[in-house]
């Protein structure tokens, strides 16, 4: 309960004394306030730091381990794929030798066939023409290409032929063009009749019989041919001694699969637990340093509320004992001294006085 004042003189001194103590107090608070945000942003920035290295130490640790085992996987690969390389290279030859061992006397026939066309060529003196296969197929053909390369012939020699001829002409006329046709058929006919008459007419039988052999020669071509095709699309090859290349490919495709498997493992363990166990490992080393900051916080967070419990007591002392006798308007140590002043000379002889003639002496 406010007291009647007694002593001025004291009460304008303890008001004042009681204004700068709470504005001490305010400035405290401030300062302490100011001081807490930093170490607040401090712990902040080192918990963002913390996070960050976490991070990275994890993705780069993840990775690491990834590499390690795609390297190794690259390893096994790599060897898989060279011994598929080294066996199928080996079937390869395999297939080859088998391909020549079956066809061997085969080839020994067509090498006969060959050597008696020649002795038969030899011994009925044949002109050089009668050494080429186009001999036979324009005087006796018997296969379908052969009747188709007679017609490309034909095309070529009264069809081509011509034209390229009348397009060379100095000057164009459809009778240039039908001399040139007649000027053909003559020589080609011509030719092909006059040797014809010196060959097949003479050497009718043994032409013949060279003939069929050239034939025999064809069809044994198509039999080796055949047989290699058989050969190479035959998918057993039990009879190639690949067994080890087999082994070898099954344990390198086992240790793919092994390791695959580890892999997918591996880095299953590293995201449920490994990772958990870097982070509380950088987080332990970061612990001391946030814990300081973080109990420097604490004390000032009890210092504020110290300070702020302390302002809170004053400012009631100052209403209590002080504002209810200046006003709220008056608590102000300028304003104080105004009326300690005006009290001093004895103008008024109460507060409720000075304060009156501090207003009216405002308001001159």
């Amino acid at each position: 309960m406010a007291q009647p004042i007694t002593d001025y003189k004291s009460f304008f001194e303890n008001a004042k004394l009681s204004l700068r103590e709470a504005d001490a107090l305010v400035l405290e608070e401030d300062r302490l306030k100011d001081e807490e945000l930093e170490l607040e942003e401090a712990i902040k920035n080192e918990n963002k730091i913390l996070n960050d290295k976490i991070d990275e130490t994890v993705k780069q640790r993840r990775k690491e381990l990834i590499d390690t085992y795609d390297t190794e996987i690259k390893k096994i690969e790599n060897r898989l794929k060279e011994v598929k390389i080294k066996r199928q290279e080996a079937r390869e030859k395999a297939v080859k030798e088998k391909q020549e061992f079956e066809t061997a006397h085969l080839y020994e026939d067509i090498k006969n066939s060959k050597k008696q066309i020649k002795d038969m060529r030899k011994m009925a003196k044949l002109p050089v023409i009668c050494n080429s296969r186009f001999y036979y197929s324009l005087y006796f053909p018997r296969k379908i290409y052969e009747f188709l390369l007679l017609l490309i012939y034909f095309i070529l020699i009264f069809a081509a032929l011509p034209a390229v001829i009348y397009y060379f002409l100095p000057t164009k006329s459809p009778y240039y063009l039908i001399i040139i046709y007649m000027i053909l058929i003559f020589v080609v006919a011509s030719v092909y009749i006059c040797i014809g008459n010196i060959t097949k007419a003479k050497k009718f039988k043994i032409l013949r019989e060279i003939r069929a052999l050239y034939d025999e020669i064809s069809d044994t071509k198509k039999r080796i041919k055949k047989i290699k095709k058989v050969i190479s699309k035959d998918k057993d090859d039990s009879d190639y001694n690949l067994a080890e290349y087999d082994f070898n490919i099954s344990e390198a495709e086992k240790d793919l699969n092994d390791i695959n498997t580890k892999r997918k493992e591996a880095i299953k363990n590293f995201d449920s637990s490994t990772r958990h166990i870097i982070a509380d490992e950088i987080l332990t080393a970061a612990k001391p340093k946030i814990d300081e900051l973080d109990s420097r916080r604490s004390i000032i967070s009890s210092a504020i509320n110290k300070v702020s419990k302390e302002l809170k007591d004053k400012n009631i002392y100052i209403s209590e004992n002080y504002e209810v006798y200046l006003g709220r308007e008056f608590l102000d140590e300028e304003k104080i001294d105004a009326l300690a002043d005006i009290m001093d000379k004895a103008i008024v002889t109460n507060l409720r006085e000075a304060i009156e003639e501090y207003k009216n002496s405002m308001e001159v």
